[in-house]
């Protein structure tokens, strides 16, 4: 008789595939977490002059927009998880290349190569999730997503708190039970998640989170007082390691059921459905009126005033309030259908672009991350169901990619330059009005444009399918 006892479900559970997607998007997440927020810093420590870190740190959303889509064609063709490892393996080796000081050019040429290889993981990985998710009738995307933010949040806490304050506060009493009580609400999440048996993407993403939140302070901690470019190392190291993970629990059929379903004849379909196309332009709109918060957020709050502590209190805020919507997110999405959820958080980024514009104390615009949520979290939601409700199975990749190229590539970069345009022009608080008149108008069109022959197309989609 075969023993079923807990330890063979333990161990069951931890070499399930649901176990391997979560460690692949923690080991993911903690590897940027090595080396991503520290380039800037690395950078300047070798020589490199501040134009020349602005002009590196730009070419990320420019080949985001350049070559993501055509990563998401290569997947659907080749499978999404062979080509999720065959990227890892090579994002891995290309993070180590940054050791080598060769100056402004070898600088700006190794940020193209390293763009190339690294920026298909996350797009790849949601498509793999949402196969997944899609196999499985209790699954959402937004449970995943919601293990993304909780590293997000610790890293911004920490890392402000160092900027501002110093190391040394970290081992403050306050600071100490600040982060108790923020573990105890990660914790009542992670809970809820174990005790639900729901699967969605949101779940899965949250591992991400974690991954970054463990790798941001323990990288921090290491390279104090030694040498900034232990950073590559480290994050090979843990990319190697999500890699192996992913090898060893990889995905055989899959791969050849969307090799043989994804036909170029069905791509030239996918390519002609005009929600998509009107979708895409909302997206590109979408991230150029939301581009400014990004970017200019802590310009904002400096310009009010507000202090170093404030404005790490903020960057938590934001990530920390992301954790529910994400985990109901599957509730909204159910109950009120992506494309209203994706109008009703564009209407809200309006109104919070509005808000900024017209409060100048420090604590009330910290306030207003409250929206965050609302604004940001349920949008990446809705916006990755929708997708996936007008893209076939076989191209699922290359639909996530077009709308990572459109909303953070193409909209991120026109943003960007538009918000920094304006801001040599007027205040940025009028930055922000402007912006928010845009996206009121971008909620108003996705309103009618996304509705427009919905029943018609949805049918067309499902038979797709």
């Amino acid at each position: 008789m075969k023993y079923s006892g807990g330890p063979v479900r333990v161990y069951e559970a931890l070499t399930s595939r649901k176990s391997c997607l979560r460690i692949l998007y923690f080991m993911y997440c903690a590897s940027l977490a090595a080396w991503q927020p520290w380039l800037a810093v690395y950078f300047k420590k070798v020589g490199i002059s501040g134009l020349q870190i602005g002009i590196i740190m730009s070419i990320a959303p420019i080949m985001v927009f350049l070559v993501q889509p055509m990563w998401g064609v290569v997947a659907d063709r080749w499978g999404h998880h062979r080509t999720l490892l065959f990227t890892m393996f090579l994002a891995s080796f290309a993070i180590l290349g940054y050791v080598w000081n060769g100056g402004f050019w070898f600088f700006f040429f190794w940020a193209v190569v390293v763009s190339f290889v690294t920026n298909p993981i996350g797009t790849l990985m949601d498509s793999i999730i949402l196969d997944y998710v899609k196999r499985k009738q209790d699954s959402s995307y937004g449970r995943f997503r919601m293990w993304g933010t909780i590293g997000l949040t610790v890293c911004s806490l920490v890392c402000s708190v160092i900027v501002g304050c110093g190391i040394s506060w970290l081992f403050t009493r306050r600071f100490v039970t600040f982060m108790s009580l923020y573990s105890m609400w990660i914790i009542f999440f992670i809970i809820l998640d174990i005790m639900f048996s729901v699967r969605s993407y949101g779940r899965f993403r949250m591992w991400g989170a974690i991954g970054w939140a463990v790798a941001s302070p323990v990288v921090g901690w290491i390279i104090t007082g030694r040498n900034i470019i232990l950073i590559f190392p480290i994050s090979m190291a843990v990319m190697l390691l999500g890699w192996l993970a992913g090898f060893l629990r990889r995905d055989k059929t899959r791969a050849v059921l969307a090799t043989s379903e994804a036909s170029w004849q069905n791509l030239s379909g996918v390519l002609r459905n005009w929600r998509l196309i009107v979708f895409l332009v909302i997206a590109f709109f979408y991230g150029v009126g939301t581009s400014p918060v990004w970017t200019f957020y802590g310009v904002y709050l400096d310009d009010i005033g507000a202090s170093h502590g404030l404005k790490g209190f903020a960057f938590g805020l934001d990530a920390a309030i992301e954790f529910p919507f994400y985990f109901f997110s599957i509730v909204f999405v159910k109950h009120f259908g992506a494309r209203r959820v994706l109008t009703f958080s564009i209407l809200m980024f309006a109104i919070r672009l509005f808000l900024y514009s017209v409060i100048s104390t420090p604590v009330l615009a910290a306030s207003v991350e409250l929206m965050h949520g609302l604004t940001f979290s349920l949008f990446i939601v809705s916006a990755v169901e929708y997708v996936n409700e007008l893209v076939p199975p076989a191209w699922r990749a290359t639909g996530q990619s077009l709308y990572a190229a459109a909303c953070f590539g193409a909209g991120t970069l026109a943003g960007n330059t538009f918000a920094g345009y304006l801001y040599d022009q007027m205040p940025l608080q009028q930055v922000y009005r402007f912006t928010g008149w845009l996206l009121l108008i971008v909620a108003v069109v996705a309103a009618f444009a996304l509705r427009s022959r919905s029943k018609k197309n949805d049918s067309q989609v499902t038979g797709a399918e």
